[in-house]
């Protein structure tokens, strides 16, 4: 990936789970920018932020062009100061715009001129800010179907379809399971401050499940980092066993199916006893 990422600046990445791949490409050009004597355009992050992000989603009317582009003291109501924007804070560094289809097409004119020329004008400015910056775009949408739609500007498709990255669903990938499996206990014994194992039946249980064609893993990463989060929780003894595999993976299984029946809530988890016991108030 890095000889790609000697050639242009300007990289889209698409698909179910874009931004777990973004991660890794922003780490390769931060490894190449490591070689700025040998190719000299790529920026040295050592000399400005290293990275700025937002999900352009978020992004809605009058601040999406502030939170981009930046704006001048008293450009609208609210504005009682000066704002950089994210594009001046990523100069000399890395913007990644995390789904970038989202944005209207007044905001795209503008990121387009500033990919191209490093430049923009910020809200209620007279003059243009500069900005040299290395742009990473991650998009769930199919950003074709989009231009066709009149949604998506084709010459910024054309410009960022330069260098294009797709991170098919994890139902597509079963094989990355087993790694994610450790990866998500990992995260969880740095998170919470308690390492937690799984045994060999548990976990060859699990996996069973998780590569069989009843696991739809809908919402890709995220079901198996709620999974994984939910045994690690609900393992006293700091092993998840075969019941605890059991248990969640009988969840996921009527969660994926449409089930609706009243299972898999606290009756299952702490016995009909138990939950007639609780004082709700």
């Amino acid at each position: 990936m890095q000889e790609d990422l000697r050639v242009d600046r300007f990289v889209l990445i698409h698909g179910s789970y874009h931004r777990r791949l973004a991660e890794f490409v922003m780490q390769d050009i931060r490894d190449v920018s490591s070689e700025t004597e040998v190719v000299p355009h790529v920026m040295d992050f050592e000399d400005a932020c290293d990275f700025e992000e937002v999900n352009c989603a978020t992004l809605k009317d009058d601040s999406a062009m502030s939170a981009l582009f930046g704006h001048k003291k008293g450009a609208f109501t609210g504005a009682v100061q000066d704002r950089p924007g994210l594009l001046k804070s990523a100069d000399n560094g890395l913007l990644f715009l995390d789904e970038i289809g989202e944005l209207g097409l007044d905001e795209q004119a503008m990121i387009l001129r500033a990919i191209e020329e490093g430049r923009f004008l910020p809200v209620g400015a007279d003059s243009e800010a500069k900005s040299e910056f290395q742009l990473i775009a991650g998009t769930n949408r199919n950003l074709m179907d989009e231009v066709a739609a009149g949604n998506f500007r084709e010459d910024l498709f054309a410009r960022l379809n330069f260098w294009t990255f797709a991170l098919p669903g994890l139902a597509e990938r079963r094989e990355d399971i087993e790694s994610n499996l450790d990866y998500e206990l990992e995260r969880f014994a740095e998170r919470e401050g308690t390492r937690v194992t799984i045994n060999k039946e548990a976990r060859d249980g699990y996996f069973a499940f998780a590569e069989s064609p009843s696991a739809r893993w809908q919402g890709n990463f995220r079901d198996l980092a709620a999974s994984v989060t939910r045994m690690a929780t609900l393992c006293p003894t700091g092993r998840i066993d075969r019941d605890a595999v059991d248990f969640e993976t009988g969840r996921l299984a009527r969660l994926w199916s449409g089930d609706k029946a009243e299972r898999g809530g606290l009756s299952d988890l702490l016995g009909y006893d138990r939950v007639a016991a609780i004082d709700p108030f």
